[in-house]
């Protein structure tokens, strides 16, 4: 059923991985779009570090300490995987080499350097789901919010990504937030905050 939260209150934290789980309609997507400061329709107060993170409607906050990953945003289809990755590296100044170079590390990390240069249209749904994530890490944000990240993914797969958002988490301290259906996510998650049982 649709969840509406009345009465909502959820601290997460550095140098762990949080699963949100629920079923489908129970305001996983809204809670990430609140998260990620898209989306201020809400009485209330996201805060990082002590400090809203709608104070400039959420610019600085996108752009300075998050790496997103969403369903809902697709991939640029005139672009390579790996110039999408490079993409958000290119928007903050970095040179072109720079950018590429880093995209291949981080498609190399994701075991995805083998599509370096194929055009999205081509990449199938587990495939454009990788380049998803890296275009998400590529920044080494401090808070990393991905949306159901292992759900078109076979399950040796989705252990791979799971074991690499572990090494990611010991290597930068990141704040993890997943949204997710799969209970292997959430066996390997440090907190899990199950949407079902929030006061709506």
């Amino acid at each position: 059923s649709k969840c509406v939260f009345s009465s909502f209150n959820q601290q997460f934290v550095s140098n762990q991985i949080h699963s949100v789980i629920g079923p489908s309609g129970c305001g996983k997507s809204t809670l990430i779009r609140i998260m990620s400061g898209l989306d201020g329709s809400f009485e209330g107060e996201v805060a990082w570090n002590g400090k809203s993170i709608y104070s400039d409607g959420g610019t600085s906050f996108r752009k300075e300490i998050l790496g997103l990953q969403m369903q809902s945003a697709p991939l640029f289809s005139s672009l390579s995987a790996k110039d999408n990755i490079a993409l958000p590296l290119l928007l903050l100044g970095k040179s072109l080499p720079e950018s590429q170079n880093k995209a291949i590390k981080a498609m190399e990390y994701l075991n995805i350097s083998h599509l370096a240069d194929v055009g999205v249209l081509q990449l199938s749904g587990g495939e454009k789901q990788r380049v998803a994530i890296a275009t998400a890490m590529i920044r080494t944000p401090k808070i990393l919010i991905l949306d159901e990240p292992t759900a078109n993914l076979d399950s040796e797969t989705e252990m791979f990504i799971i074991n690499q958002l572990l090494q990611y988490k010991s290597a930068t301290k990141a704040c993890i937030i997943i949204a997710t259906h799969s209970r292997t996510v959430a066996k390997y998650s440090d907190t899990v905050l199950d949407l079902r049982r929030v006061r709506c």
